[in-house]
C-alpha cells in the first residue's frame, strides 16, 4: 500500500465513508481527467507550453478539489458527532431519574435515538448481556471522538460506583461541549468569510 493510498484511506475514514485508499486515487484521477479534457478543448489553438500549464493546473485542481471535499465532509461529520453526543448526554440525564434504571436499559435507549454512534451502541448493548464490563471497555477503547469517549468512560466507571455517581458531572460536560461546538462553528464561519473575500478580490 502506497503513501498516497494510506492518505486517501485516512480522508475517507475522516469523512465517515467506507472505502480504500485506491478509491480516493480513482476519484482524483477521474476529476483530474475531466478537467484536463475541458482544458485541452478550450486551449486547442494555444501553444504547447500553455496547454502543458493547463494540464498541470487541471491535475492540481482535481486532486485538491477532491481532497478539499473529503476534508469538508470530515468537518461536517465531526460537527454531527458533537451534536449527537450532546443529544445522548441529554437522554442520559432524562433516564437517570427512572426508578430501577440499569446500564443495559440506558444503552438500549441511547442506541434507539443515536445515528452516527447507533451501531456502536447497539453492539455494546448486545455484548453487555454476556460480557458486562468487557463490552463497555470495548466501546471505550474504540471510541475516536473525545466527547463520546468520555461518555463511554462514564459507563465503564458506573460498573463500580453506580450510574448516579458516574454521571453526576454530566451537566457540566454538556455545557463544556456545547460551548466548544459554538466556538468551532464561529471559527468555521470566520474562515469561510475570509475565503469568500479572497475569491471576491481574486479577479481584481
Amino acid at each position: 500500500e502506497s503513501r498516497l493510498e494510506r492518505k486517501g484511506a485516512a480522508y475517507l475514514e475522516e469523512a465517515g465513508l467506507e472505502g480504500e485508499g485506491i478509491h480516493y486515487i480513482v476519484i482524483c484521477g477521474f476529476c483530474s481527467g475531466v478537467l484536463l479534457c475541458i482544458g485541452l478543448v478550450l486551449t486547442v489553438h494555444s501553444t504547447m507550453w500553455y496547454r502543458l500549464l493547463v494540464s498541470v493546473a487541471a491535475v492540481i485542481l482535481g486532486v485538491g478539489g477532491v481532497t478539499g471535499i473529503y476534508r469538508y465532509l470530515g468537518y461536517l461529520r465531526r460537527l454531527g458527532m458533537q451534536r449527537e453526543v450532546l443529544q445522548l448526554q441529554a437522554m442520559v440525564l432524562l433516564v437517570l431519574d427512572v426508578p430501577n434504571i440499569t446500564i443495559l436499559k440506558v444503552l438500549d435507549v441511547l442506541s434507539g435515538c443515536g445515528e452516527i454512534f447507533r451501531r456502536r451502541l447497539m453492539h455494546c448493548a448486545d455484548a453487555y448481556v454476556s460480557e458486562d464490563e468487557q463490552a463497555l471497555e470495548g466501546m471505550f477503547r474504540e471510541a475516536e471522538h473525545p466527547a463520546f469517549r468520555q461518555l463511554a468512560g462514564r459507563f465503564l466507571t458506573s460498573e463500580h460506583i453506580g450510574l448516579q455517581a458516574a454521571f453526576a458531572e454530566l451537566a457540566a460536560d454538556r455545557h463544556f461541549f456545547r460551548e466548544q461546538l459554538r466556538l468551532d462553528a464561529e471559527q468555521e464561519l470566520k474562515k469561510t468569510a475570509a475565503n469568500a473575500q479572497v475569491f471576491v478580490f481574486l479577479p481584481m
